[in-house]
C-alpha cells in the first residue's frame, strides 16, 4: 500500500516537471517569435520609407463569360 502511494506520488512529480518545463519551453518560444517579428516590422518599414510604395491597378472585364456566350448582353440591350 505504502509503495503504491509513493509510486503515484513519484510519477505526479515527474508529470509536473515535464508539463512546466513544456510551458516554459513554449512561452520562451513565443517570446522568441515576438522579438523577430518586431524586428522585421522595423526593417520593413525603414525600407518602405526608402523606396517608396507602388500601388498596381487591375482591369476588371464589363461582360461576364456566362453572358459573352449566352448572348444575354444583346437580349437585355434591346427594347
Amino acid at each position: 500500500m505504502v509503495n503504491e502511494k509513493v509510486k503515484l506520488i513519484i510519477c505526479s512529480l515527474v508529470g509536473m516537471i515535464l508539463i512546466l518545463t513544456g510551458l516554459y519551453s513554449f512561452l520562451w518560444g513565443k517570446g522568441k517569435e515576438t522579438e523577430t517579428m518586431a524586428e522585421a516590422s522595423i526593417q520593413v518599414s525603414i525600407s518602405t520609407q526608402s523606396v517608396g510604395v507602388h500601388s498596381t491597378a487591375m482591369v476588371v472585364p464589363n461582360i461576364s463569360p456566362s453572358n459573352a456566350i449566352l448572348g444575354d448582353d444583346e437580349k437585355t440591350n434591346t427594347n
